[in-house]
């Protein structure tokens, strides 16, 4: 009985309790209502919940979507309108003014919203990735690690990728072009974006659209089924929606199960030192590895991020545009002829065809704005604010919709009608009401990436197929997460022949009589090899690896395993004599290692630069250097343009340098006391090049790129990248090999990267000095008032030597400054003998005077010696047009003659000793070098930036000696790598501590 009564009384007290909690619940609700029922909306289903009937009602209607409605509400209320769910009350924003304050700032920051995408059904999807996360500081770090994977230089090299799996699609689509079998587009273009982004981002073969039974796209439809059922805040707690339930969470066990396994071999390979590929992930371990601190377990977050966010929404905007095209034939029509025109016959898109397919642009923003594929986002507000002249308090979530400001007509005239012609040319942009990426610092990532892999695959389906909608299929929108065809687009699909595609040649009778023509080619050649044998085998030189082939094989091999072929050439010179020949090909190069013959022809004008400098002017066939003042080989031409460019090198205008000199050197120092703890291990060379760089885009080009501090610049890869190319054309038969062509194409976007860049700062500059603006009295002014002053003056020339001197005013000063640096840490009497003349002369000065430099004497002959045991650009050539008698040997015309200043730096008849760094060579009483010293070239094509680059190096090298000490890190080699210029294979690994003296106290 005492048992019966306690029960009793504690049921009734948990009953009170609950009682209790449901009418504080409730005064809370009614405590929100009373908060914002001054905004506009529509009358509430019920007290407790809201419009939450009503949106149920239409989630669990495929044949409506929730954003209809919102559209309906928005007519009769108002662009700000109140929505109730229980406890919660959501502001939807349809405001140009409302989207442009909360969405361009970052004051405003993602909301609860997200976590239902951070963790579905309590199983950690999306957590921190880059969509879900509302931490703006944790955001930022990892936005900064991935950035580089989205930079438009690493994008362009994914055109082959994009390229080739729209071609498997319409292989796919062929096998069923026959007018009869009906096609749902959806479907293949959900499976083809699952492959595009599995291969370009984490080098994933899944072959979606051949495999029907891989698991991927069935876990991906379920969790996006998933995201729609987290509207419901009662559905996990549904005996109905347990199963469902259950598929979700495993699908997404299932989907990060994959992402740690892909993440860990990669690691462990990366680690290792293997080979990996060139994708999204190894971008992104790359930008990592940069970062103080970064949780792997977002690379999980966002490896699932990519895949859903990289494929679904790319997916349903090209199954959209597919619908529009076929519902309205004559844009069809109208974008096809665009096409037809822009790749005619060819098989794959180049980066440049995308730039010139603008009315496809056109239709896939339009099919953004009636089909916004991610429709909305969303923002919490910690402080009121007023839009539109209404209140909204703080704590309020607001919610914005492309979807249904791309349908009002208050934004857009006529917006049910699918017009491309809204993003013409000519066309208003619009203001704040089209945003299917978002927009501010949280837009999305990868929008670039999204639309250059549509732009190829939409090219592609138009230049091949005519499509025909199957009658009676609905064109309604379903939601599932993002928005999708409700039918999946259904279609027929037939083969197009146009003009442009009729082009196909060739027979078997005439493929026999190209094979008797190649024979008979190939003896004509074997025969001139002969002649070019007899012509020049009476000059010394080492026996050929064949008779084909000539020296190529060895020097091939030697370039391919990193070993400096110039010491290859030195051990010739010492075995054979000064004057060597060199066979590749058809071709005989002479190597003059004699004094007499660097005094004849680099001091003449009588020889001028020859073939070999085509390699540089334009590069695996697109324009490089040009005819800038390097590749040049037209004397008269170059001369014209060295009298425009000279004053812009006058001592008087380089003296006026030492403040921005100064300036960067100092950036560099401070980030160098930063890890100046005698611990930390820091690769001179990288920071060395950043510098040198910031510094030639400063005082050139008035440009702050900011290298030192931005590690995501795209400059210092693309250099590097263009480098390697330059190593490259040394082989001729490199353009022809499949393993070299994915190389080249960076090769080429790289130049395509620098001289777009280029092309644009040469034109502002000029517009603002023929508009009479203020302009900075940098090199390229002083170029343009040269140029002003001549009659005919190529402004094409101008790009060629902006390019030229990005490259060698920054990378052969870098590779000098680290070559001195390695030197000085090994040979340390010689260190404390340099920062002994620098505290004397610069003491505790933060920045050098021009006079400091001519006062630095035995800094300049550190330098000078540096030059001598590793030139950085160490060769040149010419080309003779007559026979010359150098040395007792006579070298036939027309021939190649190269010289090389770290070969005869290194030859003991003209230096006693040569391996040893020894700056007293370059000492006041020391004998001068007598054309056996020339790393900036000699006579009138000597380089013309070479006091330019010494001054430079001068003050860097002072403020390094004046502030550190600097300890070469064991094991690391002290080799040579040749990459178009000569750099220390390992970037020269110190750790630095603070200097402190008399004269720095």
């Amino acid at each position: 009985m005492g048992l019966w009564v306690l029960l009793t009384w504690a049921s009734l007290l948990l009953l009170s309790l609950a009682v209790i909690c449901f009418l504080l619940y409730c005064g809370y609700i009614q405590h929100v209502h009373m908060k914002s029922d001054h905004i506009p909306g529509p009358p509430r289903d019920s007290f407790l919940f809201g419009h939450s009937s009503t949106i149920m009602k239409i989630a669990q209607n495929e044949n409506e979507i929730l954003y209809d409605q919102f559209l309906e509400w928005v007519k009769r209320y108002g662009p700000l309108i109140r929505i109730n769910i229980l406890h919660n009350v959501i502001i939807l924003a349809v405001s140009p003014e409302a989207v442009k304050e909360c969405l361009m700032s970052p004051k405003y920051q993602k909301d609860w919203f997200y976590d239902r995408m951070a963790s579905m059904f309590g199983v950690r999807f999306l957590g921190k990735g880059l969509l879900s996360d509302r931490n703006y500081d944790h955001w930022h770090q990892q936005r900064r690690v991935i950035d580089p994977a989205f930079s438009k230089l690493y994008l362009i090299g994914l055109m082959a990728p994009f390229n080739e799996n729209a071609e498997h699609l319409t292989q796919v689509l062929l096998e069923k072009a026959d007018g009869k079998q009906v096609v749902k587009m959806h479907d293949l273009m959900n499976r083809l974006t699952l492959d595009i982004i599995a291969k370009v981002a984490f080098a994933m073969d899944l072959n979606c659209l051949e495999d029907k039974d891989t698991p991927f796209p069935r876990a991906i439809s379920l969790v996006m089924k998933g995201m729609v059922e987290t509207r419901n805040p009662l559905a996990k707690y549904m005996p109905g929606k347990q199963a469902i339930i259950r598929d979700v969470r495993e699908s997404i066990r299932f989907l990060r199960e994959i992402a740690t396994k892909c993440i860990e071999k990669r690691r462990r390979a990366i680690e290792d030192g293997d080979d990996v590929p060139e994708d999204i992930l190894t971008q992104i371990f790359k930008g990592a590895a940069l970062e103080e601190e970064f949780d792997p377990e977002t690379l999980i977050d966002n490896f699932i991020t990519f895949f859903i966010a990289g494929q679904e929404t790319t997916a349903n905007q090209l199954s959209f545009a597919v619908m529009e095209l076929a519902r309205n034939p004559e844009i069809l029509e109208k974008v096809q002829a665009e096409v037809d025109e822009v790749i005619g016959s060819k098989r794959d898109l180049d980066y440049e065809d995308l730039g010139k397919l603008k009315y496809l642009s056109q239709i896939l923003k339009e099919t953004l704005r009636l089909y916004p594929t991610a429709p909305g986002t969303s923002r919490g507000l910690q402080e009121d604010l007023v839009i539109e002249g209404v209140r909204i308090p703080s704590k309020a979530t607001v919610i914005f919709n492309s979807y249904i400001m791309g349908r009002m007509e208050e934004y857009y005239d006529d917006p049910l009608t699918f017009n491309p012609d809204r993003f013409g040319p000519d066309a208003p942009k619009p203001y704040f009401t089209y945003f299917p990426f978002s927009l501010g610092p949280r837009s999305c990532i990868g929008r670039v990436f999204a639309q250059m892999e549509a732009k190829v695959v939409m090219a592609k389906l138009l230049q091949r197929f005519e499509f025909k909608l199957v009658e009676g299929q609905s064109f309604k929108i379903l939601d599932t997460g993002t928005l999708r065809p409700l039918d999946g687009v259904i279609c027929t699909l037939r083969q197009r022949t146009t003009k442009k595609m009729l082009c196909r040649v060739g027979s078997g009778s005439r493929q026999q009589r190209s094979g008797g023509l190649a024979v008979i080619c190939f003896l004509l050649y074997c025969g001139y090899i002969q002649y070019i044998h007899m012509k020049f085998d009476h000059i010394p030189g080492p026996p050929r690896d064949s008779f084909l082939f000539g020296h190529s094989p060895t020097i091939m091999k030697m370039t391919k395993n990193n070993v400096l072929v110039y010491d290859l050439f030195l051990e010739w010179v010492k075995l054979y004599g000064p004057i060597i020949r060199i066979n590749g090909l058809h071709r005989v190069m002479i190597l003059a290692a004699s004094p007499e013959a660097v005094k004849e022809c680099l001091m003449s004008p009588k020889y001028q630069k020859d073939w070999f400098y085509d390699r540089v002017a334009s590069l695996f066939g697109v324009r490089f250097l040009g005819k800038g003042l390097v590749t040049d080989r037209d004397y008269d031409h170059w001369h014209k343009q060295r009298r425009v460019m000279d004053p812009a090198f006058s001592k008087a205008y380089l003296i006026g340098l030492m403040a921005p000199f100064n300036e960067n050197a100092e950036h560099l120092m401070e980030v160098l006391s930063e890890k100046a703890d005698g611990k930390q291990e820091i690769k001179m060379h990288d920071l060395l090049n950043r510098m040198t760089l910031d510094i030639i885009a400063k005082v050139a080009f008035a440009m702050d790129l900011n290298c030192l501090e931005d590690k995501e610049t795209p400059f210092p890869r693309a250099i590097s990248v263009i480098m390697k190319g330059m190593v490259e054309t040394r082989n001729p038969l490199a353009k022809y090999m499949p393993g070299k062509r994915a190389f080249i194409r960076d090769v080429k976007e790289s130049i395509g990267f620098l001289r777009e860049m280029a092309t644009k700062c040469i034109e502002k500059r000029r517009r603002a000095i023929e508009d009479g603006d203020d302009v900075p009295d940098d090199i390229l002014t002083q170029i343009f008032k040269g140029a002003a002053l001549e009659e005919e003056f190529d402004p094409e020339t101008l790009i060629d030597n902006f390019i030229t001197f990005f490259i060698a005013g920054q990378e052969t000063t870098a590779n000098q400054l680290s070559f001195a640096v390695m030197e000085l840490a090994r040979n340390p009497e010689i260190l404390e003998k340099v920062q002994a003349e620098v505290d004397e002369v610069i003491g505790f000065k933060r920045d050098l005077d021009y006079e400091d430099l001519g006062k630095l004497k035995y800094l300049s002959q550190v330098l000078k010696e540096t030059l001598r045991l590793y030139p950085t650009a160490p060769g040149t050539s010419r080309g003779l047009q007559e026979d010359l008698l150098i040395d007792g040997v006579r070298i036939p015309s027309p021939v190649t003659i190269f010289f090389n200043s770290y070969i005869m730096g290194r030859m003991e008849e003209y230096y006693d000793d040569p391996q040893t760094f020894n700056p007293d060579r370059f000492g006041p009483d020391a004998p001068k070098p007598y054309f056996t010293y020339f790393p900036f070239s000699l006579g009138p094509r000597s380089c013309i930036g070479r006091v330019f680059a010494q001054m430079e190096a001068k003050v860097v090298m002072a403020k390094l000696l004046q502030r550190f000490e600097f300890k070469l890190v064991e094991g690391q080699s002290f080799k040579i790598l040749d990459n178009g210029t000569l750099r220390p294979l390992d970037g020269v690994i110190c750790t630095l501590r603070q200097r402190t003296t008399k004269k720095t106290l």
